[in-house]
């Protein structure tokens, strides 16, 4: 691992042997990072399908199995805490400054979980594991997670129409049918194609923007002829629009042989997005007034989003710790429910159930991903990123492991495509240094 030879400890060279031992089990503990976190998306997804898998079974019976199964798989906090704390020790970076965020940070988060509430927990083992990803390469993370998405959300897809998984379909009145294609709901299906093409749009960069839009177009029709999920929908067309105007823009640059960059104002404006985001979910949930019409409009446009977090916020009111709040949904069963009430924006679950303290770290990790991810001229990725914080305004998915893994950008490395950027650049600048002298 580079770094280590220069590493110096109150202005010491360490020695060979504590080096090299620093640097094989820094490795280690990499490949244990990788191993846990494969093992909890893939444990996320499934839980978000119909596969019947015996994990409380295993759970309940008296054995090493169902020890590691609990501690690992459903409350494995302990574990990457310790994975989480040999990462920092092992690195090759040491910044002060940064070691008493991160350790702030989990201080909260294993405070919040004292609460006991169930999505607070799995929203803390989202964030251990996050700031567990410092210096790993996110590119190549990338590519690990969509490879493995990609098989299982495929094989969900044709175990559903093949009868080895329930496939939930869901007659509403007003509205067409809906199929849950093998998963919980048919929103978590449409999610789950939504940020997979995500996925597909950062490993391709500045490429096949057009195709990618394409695709997405052809997306956008078929979640609402099968799954009629009316803002993943529109988030697919709009997605296909901002996917077309860069592919034309990036094809012109290519034309005048320049390289492409995102205009700056617009840049700024997609870093503050999730600000903008949380803010306006808030105070558009507090002020909510049905006897306003354009409200009560927007409310029924939203499937009564609106109404439900103005009812969440006027029964629980905010905590600083969050509230044990009992939401009943739709999804598992097809049965209507007399006593519905979910609150499907990602921020208002936060804040209402796991708390501002929580809400307060999550942004801050947001933004902290969009602001390298503009400082390292990753424009697609500052994209993706604006795009799912829009998605998380009135959807759960933006702290689910197995759906969005944008915020992993916070803490990893992104320096690949800016070294290639600067390269063009630079040349650029040579080209226009020699007209200049010419």
């Amino acid at each position: 691992m580079e770094g280590y030879e220069s590493m110096k400890i109150r202005n010491m060279k360490l020695p060979k042997c504590l080096l090299l031992m620093r640097k094989y089990l820094g490795m280690i503990s990499d490949m244990i990072y990788i191993l846990l976190f494969t093992m909890l998306f893939v444990t996320s997804f499934l839980s978000n399908t119909q596969f019947q898998i015996p994990w409380m079974e295993w759970i309940q019976e008296e054995n090493l199995r169902s020890y590691l199964i609990e501690h690992v798989l459903f409350r494995p906090q302990r574990v990457l805490l310790i994975v989480l704390i040999c990462r920092y020790l092992f690195s090759c970076t040491c910044h002060l400054k940064e070691y008493l965020m991160t350790a702030l940070m989990c201080l909260c988060i294993v405070r919040a979980c004292d609460t006991g509430i169930r999505e607070t927990e799995s929203i803390a083992v989202f964030l251990l594991l996050l700031l567990g990803a410092k210096d790993l390469p996110f590119r190549k993370l990338m590519w690990w997670f969509t490879f493995w998405v990609e098989v299982l959300f495929i094989t969900t897809v044709i175990a559903s129409q093949t009868g080895y998984v329930e496939n939930l379909v869901y007659l509403m009145e007003g509205r067409n049918i809906r199929i849950a294609f093998g998963f919980m709901y048919p929103t978590v299906f449409a999610a789950q194609l939504f940020f997979l093409f995500l996925c597909l749009w950062y490993l391709a960069g500045e490429r096949w923007n057009l195709t990618l839009a394409v695709g997405a177009l052809l997306a956008a029709i078929f979640v609402y002829k099968g799954c009629e999920a009316r803002l993943t929908t529109a988030s697919f067309v709009l997605l296909s629009a901002v996917q077309s105007i860069r592919g034309i823009k990036i094809w012109m640059a290519r034309k005048r042989q320049k390289f492409y960059r995102l205009d700056k104002r617009v840049a700024d404006g997609l870093v503050v997005f999730p600000l903008v985001c949380v803010l306006g979910v808030h105070i558009l949930s507090i002020y909510y007034n049905p006897n306003v019409e354009w409200m009560t409009g927007l409310n029924q446009l939203l499937s009564n989003r609106i109404r439900l977090a103005k009812k969440g916020i006027q029964i629980y009111g905010f905590r600083l710790w969050g509230n044990d709040i009992h939401m009943i949904g739709y999804g598992g069963s097809t049965e209507v429910q007399s006593r519905y009430f979910y609150l499907d924006s990602s921020y208002m679950q936060i804040s209402l159930i796991s708390g501002m303290v929580i809400l307060g770290i999550a942004l801050c990790l947001m933004l902290m991903a969009c602001y390298r991810a503009n400082k390292e001229h990753e424009w697609v990725l500052l994209w993706i990123l604006a795009f799912a914080s829009m998605h998380a305004l009135f959807e759960e998915h933006l702290l689910n492991l197995a759906i969005c893994p944008f915020l992993f950008a916070a803490t990893m490395h992104l320096g690949k495509r800016k070294r290639m950027a600067y390269k063009v650049e630079k040349k650029e600048a040579a080209d226009g240094k020699e007209i200049r002298e010419g």
